[in-house]
């Protein structure tokens, strides 16, 4: 009988441990799914001057691209957003929105050498019916214009942009599809930009401070990027 009884308080005992562990495992995620509010209005902005890194090419990424090195100009961008969803594995947790629920206008003006030759890309950027956005209030980044894996319908989730690309006196128009990020992924605050035109792409960073990062063709290759003169980003609950 005694051995009966100290098996059954060896069982209670056991179990109430692994209830602890249960709530000292999911409390703290239960309680941020506690304060998240949705649907949630979201205000958002971004802006950079000065010296940027650029990168473009018509290659896939584990190649040399086509041109690679310092430019210099500035972004804009600000919009609203209503998000309907959450998710924690953005910047710490973010509020995600369906296609269509954000509202983006911005602009970029860059300009930048090859072969002492000026190139200049002056480009405004919009939103479209399918465009997203993920948000994170906590940190002030945020991507406008949710990137997926190349497949049919691919670009959907991502901003517009119409604008000009100068080389010297030549000029030709330009559009295609667009992301705009403010990011503390590289450690410095930073503003990252993608643009997709025709079978080129191009990459666009803005820093707080200079870094040094890893390219993607070449493991020995570490690439500076210069540190800009102003970097704002902004993310709010409305």
């Amino acid at each position: 009988m005694i051995r009966e009884l100290k098996k059954e308080l060896k069982k209670k005992i056991l179990l109430m441990a692994f209830l602890i562990v249960l709530v000292l495992t999911f409390t703290p995620m239960m309680s941020v799914y506690a304060e998240v509010q949705l649907p949630a209005n979201i205000k958002f902005k971004c802006q950079s001057l000065g010296a940027c890194f650029l990168l473009y090419t018509s290659k896939p990424w584990y190649l040399p691209p086509d041109w690679y090195g310092d430019a210099c100009g500035n972004i804009a961008l600000g919009g609203y957003a209503k998000a309907t969803s959450y998710d924690p594995s953005y910047f710490g947790g973010a509020y995600v929105t369906a296609p269509g629920d954000i509202c983006v206008a911005g602009f970029i003006a860059v300009k930048w050498f090859e072969n002492r030759e000026l190139h200049q890309l002056s480009i405004a950027i919009y939103s479209k019916p399918t465009s997203q956005g993920a948000f994170g209030p906590e940190t002030d980044e945020f991507v406008a214009g949710i990137p997926s894996e190349p497949a049919p319908g691919w670009e959907e989730p991502l901003l517009s942009f119409k604008g000009i690309y100068k080389i010297g006196s030549n000029f030709q128009y330009v559009s295609g599809s667009i992301m705009v990020g403010s990011s503390l992924f590289y450690g410095p605050e930073s503003i990252i930009v993608y643009l997709w035109f025709g079978d080129w792409n191009m990459n666009l960073g803005w820093m707080s401070e200079s870094i040094q990062v890893q390219s993607s063709w070449d493991p020995d290759l570490w690439m500076t990027i210069p540190a800009a003169k102003i970097i704002v980003h902004d993310v709010k609950l409305l």
